[in-house]
């Protein structure tokens, strides 16, 4: 927790030449002092011109509070006029007295030169019986009156926000020109009218993320198609989307990470997928049940495996050995596997994934990530193969539950100290926010400067979802 006394020292230390300050774990109270002139003590020394210039130099500020509120939005944007990026997550413990409201949203046009906009409540703590946390106070209209300022928006992640309709999201799409960036955590209200007619929009979109958007089916993405530039997209747990929308994927000639986690996706729509040109290096297929043997295997052919390095299996009956060696045997030079939940699994995967070699030696090949949590199949003859030198690059072990003793957990970190290992029926409770923020910004930095990997997001939804 940010320790509140610091505010007399932080206001009057504040460089000139500071641009950017996160703070996690504040109280909301806190922030208004901080960054409230009218708050911050008078000294000899020291004049508000001063305490003024250091504020209005920030151009970067990223806060995790108890709650995100119509006073807290109006200090921030009001002082810190010269804002470009505005990253805001609360998850407060009962409902606020005091919460966002469509007033809040309206004060974000007073930073003109703002290009990235962040506003997320958490949903890891329930309000009460037939409650869940939102901000019940914003609709449409907020939208509506901030898209008419802030024109170069490139980047809108809003999460929680459950009066807001397709009126107000597409209204988003259609007034920002140079938006990059779109995504909608946990608003399940999200249907294919957000997306309709995507040709008539001037925006060139490069990520989309609309984790457990029940409503959003393959017309959605059909219209989203249409983005030539996109580069990432995530439809995790968007079950009513099916092989007609990924075959109008299939002609994205850029698509590098693509989550279709839970899809009504069957062979075909695989088979469509494996013979595109799309540079794929992330796909996730967790929890299509449809999906069998012969459509998995199809993405072993056409030019998938000289791109593809991160898959998630996970929970998919139709997973066997067969499947794993198939990818072997294509080789593929896979980074991050995961096959959670994927009962046919044995000890003969393990030990043919083993026996991968990455340019010319290392056996284990090039993965970095395995996941064999909750996998009943496996032995403890698979232990042994995680010792040196197999798996050379390993970074991250996930092994079922059932192989977990104080013996041969201390032995497998004595000899990996630099792996992690996970005995957890649940691995991704195990990531933060914060280090999936981190993440994000080491992947995409470089790049486009935002968007989390396919495996990130779908765990950063999981966890704001409880």
């Amino acid at each position: 927790m940010f320790d509140g006394q610091v505010f007399r020292i932080l206001s009057t230390v504040c460089p000139p030449s500071l641009r950017a300050l996160r703070i996690i774990n504040i109280n909301e109270g806190d922030i208004r002092r901080l960054f409230d002139l009218s708050f911050i003590p008078s000294t000899d020394h020291l004049t508000p011109d001063i305490h003024v210039t250091g504020y209005s130099s920030l151009q970067k500020i990223s806060l995790v509070l108890d709650t995100i509120t119509d006073t807290l939005m109006c200090v921030l944007t009001s002082t810190l006029v010269n804002l470009t990026e505005l990253d805001l997550l609360d998850d407060p413990v009962v409902p606020p007295q005091a919460d966002l409201s469509n007033w809040g949203i309206q004060q974000i046009a007073n930073c003109q030169n703002l290009k990235v906009l962040s506003l997320i409540r958490g949903r890891s703590k329930s309000w009460g019986r037939g409650q869940s946390s939102s901000f019940r106070r914003v609709n449409d209209l907020g939208l509506l009156l901030m898209a008419e300022s802030c024109k170069d928006l490139e980047i809108v992640r809003l999460g929680g926000f459950s009066q807001v309709t397709d009126t107000g999201l597409h209204c988003i799409l259609e007034n920002y020109p140079h938006l990059r960036v779109f995504e909608l955590i946990g608003m399940k209200q999200t249907s294919d009218l957000t997306f309709h007619d995507m040709v008539a929009t001037s925006c060139s979109l490069v990520v989309v993320s609309l984790p457990a958007a029940n409503q959003i089916t393959s017309d959605a993405v059909v219209q989203l198609a249409s983005c030539s530039q996109l580069k990432l997209l995530n439809l995790a747990f968007c079950r009513s989307v099916g092989d007609r929308g990924l075959k109008a994927l299939s002609y994205l000639s850029k698509l590098s990470l693509l989550d279709l986690s839970g899809a009504d996706i069957t062979d075909f729509g695989l088979i469509s997928l494996s013979k595109s040109s799309m540079p794929l290096v992330s796909l996730s297929l967790r929890s299509c049940k449809r999906l069998t043997h012969n459509g998995i295997t199809a993405l072993t052919r056409g030019s998938l495996p000289y791109t593809l390095q991160e898959l998630d299996f996970s929970n998919l009956p139709c997973i066997t050995d067969l499947s794993v060696m198939a990818f072997i045997e294509s080789g593929m030079q896979l980074i991050d596997l995961r096959l959670r939940d994927c009962y046919a699994i044995s000890d003969e995967c393990v030990a043919a994934l083993a026996s991968m070699n990455y340019a010319g030696k290392d056996h284990g090949g090039s993965l970095r990530v395995l996941d064999l949590s909750n996998n009943i199949g496996v032995s403890r003859k698979i232990l042994n193969l995680f010792q040196k030198p197999c798996f050379a690059r390993l970074e991250w072990l996930g092994l079922p539950k059932h192989l977990k003793s104080e013996v041969m957990a201390t032995r497998l970190h004595d000899q990996r100290p630099r792996v992690h290992f996970s005995f957890t029926t649940n691995p991704d409770k195990e990531f933060s926010y914060d280090t999936l923020s981190s993440k994000h910004r080491d992947h995409w930095g470089v790049e486009i400067g935002v968007g989390l990997s396919f495996h990130q997001r779908c765990d950063l939804c999981a966890l704001m979802q409880g």
